[in-house]
């Protein structure tokens, strides 16, 4: 409806590209350009002869809340035209073993392990000492097995998930960071990549890690080289982080490979 209401297409997917061939116009998966006429009126009919769509509502400009399945079902008797995630625009949080969660004024104690899915406005009602971001959501799950301990001093801090399209949001979450005024503690993938991203997250102030001997000991146990050769394009930005990445970064470097966040997992047990 969108590409017969403006003669444009923002990215043909499979059913788009079939749909274009049927009249002549080949194009690729990914393919985002504008339309002859003659596609754009022979699409417009199909939509009004073939599918019973009313050609006033063709004309009708999308809304924002058209892109829920729910606006969608409602609008135009489709649920699959509203495309958008259900996840989109929600922060993931949890508390640290024996920790609550404090928002809008009320403490929340949720049981080991669980975690809470809240929307932007309701996570602007979040207080939080501090935060621990992580970039794993096996570990994110799963915070209370590390096989290292936290540092008493963050140990009150809640623990957030970035980084998985439609559950946690990236451009999501860095938003709602950026309007904090609490440090930002990153826990990531200790390869190139995740050490380079790390230090660009928002309000960032420190590395959750084991320090220089632990990494090693691990690196030399289950560090990939696959990974950090895969990654070299990342080495010259790794090689000149500061602190508090420098000694994590010059770890990797020194022994030649990385680590995923998973490693970091006692799954027999909690962290001493």
């Amino acid at each position: 409806m969108e590409a017969a209401r403006t003669g444009r297409v923002k990215h043909a997917g499979k059913f788009i590209c079939a749909q274009l061939s049927n009249h002549g116009f080949q194009v690729r998966q990914g393919w985002k350009g504008v339309l002859p006429t003659r596609v754009k009126a022979a699409i417009r009919s199909d939509l009004v002869h073939l599918y019973g769509v009313a050609e006033e509502q063709i004309d009708v400009a999308l809304e924002a809340d058209d892109k829920s399945r729910a606006a969608g079902l409602a609008r135009y008797g489709d649920d699959k035209s509203g495309r958008a995630p259900v996840m989109n625009d929600r922060i993931m949080i949890r508390a640290q073993p024996g920790q609550a969660l404090n928002i809008g004024g009320a403490q929340i104690h949720m049981p080991d392990g669980a975690i809470m899915s809240i929307d932007t406005s309701t996570a602007g009602l979040h207080e939080a000492k501090g935060i621990i971001l992580v970039e794993n959501e096996e570990v994110f799950y799963r915070f209370e097995r590390l096989n290292f301990p936290v540092p008493a001093c963050w140990r009150s801090y809640t623990v957030v998930f970035r980084g998985k399209a439609h559950v946690a949001r990236q451009d999501t979450c860095e938003d709602w960071l950026r309007g904090l005024d609490v440090p930002v503690i990153a826990f990531p993938d200790f390869d190139l990549a995740g050490l380079v991203f790390a230090a660009a997250v928002p309000r960032v102030s420190g590395l959750l890690w084991p320090g220089v001997a632990r990494l090693e000991e691990m690196l030399k146990r289950a560090g990939r080289k696959d990974l950090f050769e895969a990654q070299s394009t990342y080495l010259d930005k790794a090689s000149r982080l500061e602190e508090p990445f420098a000694d994590a970064a010059g770890t990797l470097i020194k022994s030649g490979r990385g680590l995923n966040q998973e490693a970091f997992l006692n799954l027999a047990g909690r962290a001493a």
